[in-house]
């Protein structure tokens, strides 16, 4: 039996958490008005780009696996 999915969270659940998310690493980091406005838009930059990485690696990697699918069917059908 797989395990039920959590529910999606709406928008309004996803802004309030990462506004949470924002007040958290700033203050951590003690980072001033100033600061954080220069560092806000160079952290989304890198974390798209993380989020692209993902999404390309989990791309290929389905296409390995359709592509050792097939060659595992072909050694299976072939005759002894």
């Amino acid at each position: 039996m797989l395990p039920a999915q959590p529910p999606m969270m709406n928008k309004e659940a996803r802004e309030r958490i990462e506004a949470q998310r924002i007040a958290f690493i700033t203050d951590q980091l003690h980072l001033t008005p100033d600061e954080a406005a220069r560092f806000w838009p160079i952290y989304n930059e890198y974390k798209d780009g993380l989020k692209d990485l993902r999404d390309e690696f989990e791309r290929l990697y389905c296409l390995f696996l359709c592509a050792l699918r097939k060659v595992s069917a072909a050694v299976f059908l072939q005759p002894a």
